[in-house]
């Protein structure tokens, strides 16, 4: 396993990005695929099937195996290892959103109360929402843990040559995007423009 930023000119085409909630991994995977011209693939997408059901542990695995067979794609999320199993050994890079809790959870807040409570009833459904999204905060948090804790020796497990490159901040993260856009003749600004834009308010912290 490599825990080293790799060179910007290197050629990627298959590129997973793991961090926790609200560390705006599928931002910065939407934008990756444009820059790279290549299918984003969110788990949390794939997980669900038709009619909002949620897929077995087989069919899950199946659609990611067929959804990665393509050439060129990046993958948001991490659903255990038996699914990394499937999708690490193929990536040229993963990406770790390493950021301290204090921004992924600051975001977090404020993307599900902007999302949220503009559309339940008043007071009963806020509160409902609120306990929710406390919930999630804590999971967040989990989340946040329990990466530092196991992502290095899961990857030397399952996937002992892809390089990990770990971001500890949404402005790091810019810089490398615009870094890889440069490098691949795109525009560097429009490419980096929806990950700017959903960490600007964490600019003013």
């Amino acid at each position: 396993m490599v825990i080293q930023p790799p060179s910007v000119s290197q050629e990627l085409s298959r590129v997973v990005i793991v961090g926790p909630c609200g560390a705006g991994k599928t931002t910065m995977a939407t934008e990756f695929a444009h820059v790279l011209q290549a299918a984003h693939l969110a788990l949390d997408d794939l997980v669900w099937g038709a009619g909002w059901r949620r897929r077995s542990n087989s069919e899950f695995i199946a659609a990611i195996e067929r959804e990665t067979s393509a050439t060129k794609w990046v993958v948001d999320g991490d659903y255990g290892e038996v699914i990394a199993r499937e999708v690490w050994p193929k990536a040229d890079l993963i990406i770790w959103l390493d950021y301290p809790p204090l921004v992924f959870i600051a975001r977090l807040i404020v993307r599900e109360l902007r999302n949220g409570l503009a559309h339940v009833e008043p007071w009963a459904g806020h509160l409902a929402h609120l306990r929710w999204l406390v919930g999630k905060v804590y999971r967040s948090l989990w989340q946040g843990r329990s990466l530092r804790n196991s992502l290095p020796g899961r990857l030397s497990r399952l996937a002992p040559e892809v390089p990990l490159l770990r971001l500890t901040s949404p402005a790091q993260a810019r810089r490398y995007l615009r870094e890889v856009a440069q490098v691949r003749g795109a525009n560097a600004d429009d490419s980096s423009g929806a990950l700017a834009n959903s960490a600007r308010f964490m600019e003013s912290w």
